[in-house]
């Protein structure tokens, strides 16, 4: 019996320590016993698996988070626990950066959708004001937007990298473009967004590339709002 005893002590001296543990929360506390890293699985909390970093006062300044739906991100946050940076990445893997000001309220994002890359710059009330991106056929934007985003200026590349410059308000009102064979189009549009004049200058122009058949390559029309033509020079 004793032989057996000492059997069973000898194999359990013996057998190497565990290298895993295993908990749902660990806490890890400075020798003021803050708690200064916190690991949870996310059992009990909406399933997000987190990994939160505090300062010496305790307040949580970095947090890693994977959601139950795949979404990752990272968070920071100031001393007085303010969010101020946000990098994400959704569940179908489009990355994002967000700035937000002490008021909480994002101020600028940086994001990846579909291909295309675009950088947005809002107010304090949260509004888009600045966006740069790019056009469905991969050309440059820049939009200026009004606080109320229904009124602003555009300037982009064409598909043939012709710059175009257009003023809103609800809809197009004016559009600018210098073609490639250096003629420039200047159209207005009313608030129907009905094309009411049209001026066109081209030095290399024929009467069968201007629209109004003008050899020379300078035109200018004039439109009712029926969109029947009521001036023409020459």
């Amino acid at each position: 019996m004793l032989s057996l005893v000492g059997a069973v002590l000898i194999m359990a001296q013996a057998r190497p320590p565990s290298q895993t543990v295993e908990a749902e929360r660990l806490v890890l506390r400075d020798a003021m016993g803050m708690a200064r890293i916190v690991l949870s699985s996310g059992e009990g909390e909406g399933g997000a698996a987190s990994l939160t970093l505090s300062d010496a006062n305790g307040n949580p300044r970095g947090m890693l988070v994977v959601l139950r739906d795949g979404v990752a991100g990272v968070a920071l946050r100031d001393q007085r626990g303010r969010l101020r940076l946000v990098v994400q990445l959704d569940s179908g893997g489009a990355p994002s950066l967000r700035l937000l000001g002490t008021d909480a309220k994002a101020r600028a994002e940086l994001s990846f959708r579909e291909g295309a890359a675009a950088l947005v710059f809002k107010d304090s009330a949260g509004a888009d004001r600045l966006v740069l991106d790019q056009t469905p056929q991969g050309g440059p934007h820049l939009s200026l937007l009004g606080a109320l985003g229904d009124a602003g200026a555009g300037l982009s590349l064409t598909a043939n990298g012709s710059p175009l410059v257009g003023l809103y308000h609800g809809r197009a009102r004016t559009s600018l473009r210098l073609d490639d064979d250096g003629s420039t189009h200047l159209d207005l549009y009313d608030q129907n967004g009905r094309l009411g004049a049209a001026l066109l200058s081209s030095t290399g122009a024929t009467p069968e590339t201007t629209a109004v058949g003008n050899p020379s390559g300078s035109s200018l029309v004039l439109r009712d709002k029926n969109g029947r033509i009521v001036f023409q020079a020459p």
